[in-house]
Order: C-alpha cells, then sequence, then structure tokens
C-alpha cells in the first residue's frame, strides 16, 4: 500500500527512464504523464493509478521514431548530462498536448518543478518553442551555425551522439542498474559534529529477519584514503571518532532500502560527545580541540600556501592608491539531480571485483579501491555508467563504493547503495568557504603594482581536494593580471563540517 508510481515503474516494471532524484517532489526527474498531466511520480502511491493512463520517457517513441519533441531536444542540445531530460520532455509534452504554440512565460510556468543542475534551460526553452519544426523529420539537425559554406563541421552546430539515449531515456545510470539477487545497502552516519566511539552493538541490527551483512570499523581496512597522497586522512568508516554530522560509521546489507533503514536504526553507538569547531579562525587558536591528531602542532591547519615574488612593500611605496578589501565566498554544494551511487560484484570465488558508480574519475576510483582493498588494480573493474551531473562533486572515492564492496564479498551477492538527497547533503564535497583579504596598489595610469593576499578556506573534516584548492586560490591570480610584486598566504583549516572539494575550478573563484 505504500509503494510509490515511481518505485512500480522502476523496480517492478523495469522503466528505468523515469529517475529517481530526491524523493520528494522536488527536482522533477522523476515526471510522468498521469492521464493527461505532469505529475511527481515519486509522489504518487501506486494504488491511486488504478484505471489510470501513465505515460512514461519510453511511451514517447512510436515504430523507432522519435516524437518531434525529442527530435527538438536532440538538435536544439537541450540536455548535458540527461538525467533530468526524460522529466523535462515529459513536462513539456504535457504542456503542447494543451498548448501546441506556448509563449516562453508559458513554457516556464510549465517546467517550474524540473531542475536542470547543468544550466540548459535556455535550450531547452528554445526546443519547445521550435518542435513543429521536426514534424517529419526523419534525421534531426541542429540549426545552421555560423560557418560560411566550406566546412561540414567547423562553424556549425551538431547533434551529440548520445542525445537520442538520454530523450528517450534509454541511457543508462549507476542507479538504474539492476542485477540478479541483488541487496540493498544503507550506511549509518554520525549526528554529532565530534565524538570519540566507545562502543557499537550491531546485535540488533543483524537479527532483523532480510538483513544479511552490518559492518563496522573493526571490519574493514585501516588504510586511509584521500585525494592526495600527502594528506590520506580518510577511513572507510570511522573506527575510533566522528569529525562532522554525516561521517560514516556502519553500514547494512538488506533485501531490500526498507529493510535496511529499520536496521540502521537498530544500531546502538554508544558516543562521548567532544567540544567542536565550527569556524576556521577558532579553530587556529591556541587550545582549539584538536580535529586530527597529525595536525595537532600545526593547531588544525590541514594547509599552508606561502608563496611570493618580487617586493611587495616596495611596490605598494610606489602605488598611487592602495585598496584593502575581505571578500568572503560561500559554502555551496553541486547538488547533481543523481544521487550517489555504487554497484559491487564479485566473481564467483571472491577473488575480481566488478564496480559500477557515478563517479566522474573511474581510473582514480579504481587505484583507491586497490589501495584499501589490497587488491593489484588488474582485480578491479571500474564501470562508469552516464553520470547524472557531477561538477567535481563526484570526483574522487566514496565511503559507498568502499562499504558495497565490502558487504557484496560478505554476502556474496551485489549490493547497491545509494545516498538519499539528505545524505548527499552531508556528504558535501562542495565549494569551500573563503576569507579573502585583498590588499592592492594600483597606479593611476591602471597598473597593478603590488598584490597581497591573506586567505583563511574552511575544509570541513577532511582533506578531500583541500590542498589543490588552496594552491589554485592564491596561484591563479597573477596569471589574470600583470602582477609584478605578489604575496600569497593561505591556510585550509580543519573544522568540524562536511568536507568540501571540487567544484567548478575550486578555488580559483
Amino acid at each position: 500500500p505504500n509503494t510509490t508510481l515511481l518505485e512500480v515503474l522502476r523496480e517492478h516494471l523495469g522503466l528505468a527512464g523515469t529517475k529517481r532524484g530526491c524523493d520528494l517532489g522536488d527536482c522533477g526527474s522523476c515526471t510522468v504523464i498521469l492521464d493527461g498531466d505532469p505529475v511527481k511520480s515519486c509522489l504518487v502511491l501506486a494504488v491511486a493509478v488504478d484505471g489510470s493512463a501513465v505515460t512514461t520517457i519510453e511511451g514517447l517513441e512510436r515504430d523507432g521514431s522519435l516524437h518531434p519533441l525529442q527530435k527538438s531536444f536532440v538538435a536544439r542540445g537541450a540536455l548535458q548530462c540527461g538525467y533530468c531530460t526524460p522529466g523535462m520532455v515529459l513536462a513539456s509534452k504535457a504542456l503542447i498536448d494543451r498548448k501546441p504554440d506556448p509563449t516562453v512565460e508559458e513554457i516556464k510556468e510549465a517546467l517550474g518543478g524540473n531542475l536542470c543542475r547543468c544550466g540548459s534551460y535556455q535550450r531547452i526553452i528554445d526546443a519547445i518553442r521550435h518542435w513543429r519544426d521536426y514534424v517529419g523529420v526523419d534525421e534531426p539537425a541542429s540549426p545552421a551555425g555560423k560557418g560560411d559554406g566550406t566546412h561540414r563541421v567547423v562553424g556549425r552546430g551538431h547533434p551529440r551522439s548520445d542525445a537520442p539515449d538520454k530523450v528517450t531515456g534509454r541511457a543508462v545510470f549507476t542507479e538504474d542498474i539492476q542485477l540478479s539477487g541483488m541487496l540493498h545497502g544503507k550506511v549509518l552516519t554520525s549526528p554529532h559534529a565530534h565524538a570519540t566511539i566507545r562502543a557499537i552493538d550491531t546485535s540488533a541490527a543483524e537479527a532483523l529477519p532480510g538483513v544479511k551483512a552490518v559492518i563496522t570499523g573493526k571490519d574493514v581496512s585501516e588504510v586511509l584514503y584521500g585525494v592526495s597522497p600527502a594528506r590520506y586522512d580518510e577511513q572507510v568508516l570511522a573506527r575510533d571518532k566522528v569529525r562532522f554530522v554525516g561521517d560514516e560509521v556502519a553500514a547494512v546489507a538488506a533485501v531490500d532500502e526498507a529493510t535496511a533503514e529499520r536496521a540502521l536504526e537498530l544500531i546502538r553507538v554508544d558516543y562521548e560527545k567532544l567540544p567542536a569547531v565550527l569556524d576556521p579562525f577558532e579553530a587556529m587558536r591556541d587550545g582549539a580541540p584538536v580535529i586530527h591528531e597529525a595536525a595537532r602542532n600545526k593547531i588544525n591547519v590541514n594547509t599552508q600556501v606561502d608563496h611570493h615574488f618580487g617586493d611587495v612593500e616596495k611596490g605598494f611605496a610606489e602605488a598611487d592608491e592602495i585598496l584593502e578589501r575581505r571578500f568572503t565566498g560561500n559554502f555551496t554544494y553541486q547538488s547533481p539531480i543523481e544521487p550517489h551511487c555504487s554497484i559491487s560484484q564479485w566473481d564467483h570465488d571472491g577473488r575480481n571485483l566488478t564496480l559500477w558508480s557515478a563517479t566522474q574519475v573511474p581510473h582514480y576510483l579504481q587505484h583507491q579501491m586497490s589501495r584499501v582493498l589490497e587488491l593489484p588494480m588488474a582485480r578491479i573493474r571500474i564501470i562508469k555508467p552516464f553520470v547524472g551531473g557531477g561538477f567535481g562533486g563526484k570526483a574522487e572515492a566514496m565511503a559507498l563504493d568502499f562499504c558495497s564492496a565490502y558487504l557484496a564479498r560478505i554476502t556474496g551477492r551485489p549490493v547497491k547503495m545509494t545516498y538519499s538527497r539528505s545524505e548527499m547533503f552531508h556528504h558535501n564535497r562542495g565549494r569551500h568557504k573563503q576569507y579573502m583579504d585583498l590588499k592592492i596598489g594600483i597606479k593611476r595610469d591602471g597598473r597593478i603594482t603590488a598584490v597581497d593576499f591573506g586567505n583563511v578556506l574552511d575544509g570541513g573534516a577532511y582533506t578531500s581536494f583541500g590542498v589543490i584548492t588552496a594552491y589554485y586560490a592564491g596561484f591563479m591570480i597573477p596569471t589574470l593580471y600583470k602582477i609584478p610584486n605578489y604575496k600569497y598566504f593561505g591556510r585550509r583549516m580543519y573544522t568540524n563540517k562536511p568536507p568540501c572539494g571540487a567544484m567548478r575550478g575550486h578555488g580559483v573563484p
């Protein structure tokens, strides 16, 4: 009775073109047409649609030919990663069925519940406005570019080769994959920003019918991982201490996701809360709580960069004007529409691992899996299906990848693990908050004589891409302007917050 229409379509009927993005009705990736109206299938109970007509993205194609609207999306490049595309197409189809020639404002209103994190909105609007141009057209072609006619390619738009698969729902993302006998896993995370783990009792969870395995820090490798070899500081599952709300503590594999979630509620963790550091300036004070023992002597400094050339004081003395300002760049989370997802399967004798992951970096993931699992890379195969948005947030190994591999090896069955929308925010790996103090010397003719740049980055609990970000933040400024005298002093601080990582030119903006 509690099964949603989305679950029936994806898990019972195998119609994976309808995407699961948030389970909250916010993103629109699960949009279908119900009796002529666009609805969010994650919010509709399956029992409520008995006797109704449901159109999914798979239902638009006829006799091997795309609908003219789909052809318009292909021709006009109205898609990028493709995860939101089926929902966009169906919401648009419901609109043109009601109003074949909608205005731009009517299109915007109709798509108000459909999000595209890649930012293809203008091309989507164009595709809907011009859908009639593709009625009766066999092969969609992009509108003519600015070429002079002598070139077939240069200066002319061409449809993406993967666009037909994305507008029909045939493009397979990690969460779409269903394997025989597959179990579902979930991760238990810390409710505290900073605490020691005194004990974990998993007995009640293990006794729950349908639960096949439970793991904690004692069941996984002690090898630390991360992005920079100079700062490997993450554990697969926390062993002695948690460092932010969302730090991974235990993982469960069960016959379905609901059972796995119930099992998490039965795990008892005895925490001893510690003082938390939530501000990078507090983190650098003498006597501040130490987040990583390895950084004790540096008072929570994760990375420090001291980079300069020329004579800054001489440059300021030569300046006609000196400007001093503080700029603050805030935390931003990428929030890709596709959730993080990982599926692991071992071969019959448990020697070789195949891992499907919503990753941006399959080769790097293979390297980290090899290190942590202590297996040769030749015994680990990483498969990267289509990725539904990443923007840097899927550019590193994740706890899901390691946990799915451990649980699959223990159970002898494939294990799929997917973050919920709230878990994705806790996992974060978004943009650093930066406190940027700039002192700039300027001549009246426009020349810059000197720049003194002090920067404090709030990095969160682990390093992630932080070493690189701290360098990028200061090293790129002299590449944009001619600066003869330059000084940069940057510090990336550990705090008890979700770790920040790489987001679109991390540090540089």
